[in-house]
């Protein structure tokens, strides 16, 4: 399985409870569009939430692209990603 993710490069710590939406926009230095190859320990993917964190969000890999962009310039609940296959 493969996800295609947005990643976010911190300028500080996010420390919580009560983290909000600004808070996060504040500590980001810029946003990466990213590729992730989902893997997983649990056998068989017979996987719960719980197991999900435990194993590190079930993250094998992830390849990041050489494009940095301040998250302030775009909408973000409004980005899509398109993931061609080449042949």
């Amino acid at each position: 399985m493969a996800e295609g993710e947005i990643a976010f490069r911190l300028k500080k710590d996010l420390v919580g409870p009560g983290v909000t939406e600004a808070d996060v926009l504040d500590a980001t230095e810029t946003i990466i569009p990213c590729f992730e190859i989902v893997d997983s320990r649990i056998a068989d993917w017979k996987i719960k939430i719980q197991d999900t964190v435990a194993d590190n969000a079930s993250c094998g890999v992830y390849v990041l692209s050489d494009s940095e962009v301040d998250p302030r310039d775009y909408d973000l609940p409004s980005l899509h990603m398109k993931i061609h296959k080449k042949r």
